[in-house]
């Protein structure tokens, strides 16, 4: 294994933690909302619902309607999301690549007894929900990385290490070698003097 795979994969464990099986880019986060329960980002479209199991209670679908989570209201009984809707990106033709369309708003329901999903839900039937009745307050919370900070940091060091460590290396090799050399010349400089001095 080379050094860079190596410092590869300590970034990884380093921004990821013990789960670094989990996600791998820079943004990329698992945030607990509520007990067992996390807003997942793999990536830009790829923002769900999970648990601590691992399994996914919402994923966006490609091809289908509701894209990734961006708002959610954690209740005592229910996990509410609310999800953009999706559009193809369309750079070429047959290009299918899903994008989010924030243009457009689903919503979801989820029994915290069972995990059982209910949805995609226009805002009307979002609102006539019973359990969506029962809430003081609509209160969307929108999801973020809970480490924003260590992520530039872990990334300058990590970069530095890639392109410094070649160089260091390449210095203390002909630091060994220069001390080498040296110590040739500095032992036949000790034997002529005491050849000289005999």
């Amino acid at each position: 294994m080379g050094y860079r795979t190596a410092l590869t994969i300590l970034f990884a464990i380093l921004i990821l933690g013990p789960d670094s099986t989990q996600a791998a880019g820079m943004s990329d986060y698992w945030l607990e909302i509520a007990p067992g329960y996390y807003i997942v980002r793999a990536n830009g479209f790829d923002i769900g619902l999970g648990d601590a199991d691992g399994s996914v209670i919402y994923s966006p679908d490609r091809g289908g309607q509701s894209g990734p989570v961006n708002g959610y209201i954690v209740a005592p009984h229910h996990i509410f999301l609310r999800t953009t809707g999706q559009k193809a990106r369309n750079n070429f033709p047959g290009d299918g690549f899903p994008l989010a369309d924030p243009s457009v708003e689903y919503f979801f329901v989820v029994d915290r007894s069972d995990n059982a999903l209910d949805g995609p839900l226009t805002l009307d039937e979002f609102n006539a929900d019973p359990n969506v009745a029962s809430l003081s307050s609509v209160d969307w919370k929108i999801p973020a990385n809970p480490h924003p900070g260590r992520m530039p940091w872990l990334f300058y060091v990590v970069i530095f290490l890639y392109l410094a460590l070649p160089i260091l290396l390449f210095i203390l090799i002909v630091l060994v070698i220069s001390k080498g050399i040296r110590m040739p010349i500095s032992k036949r400089a000790t034997n002529q003097e005491s050849e000289s001095g005999g």
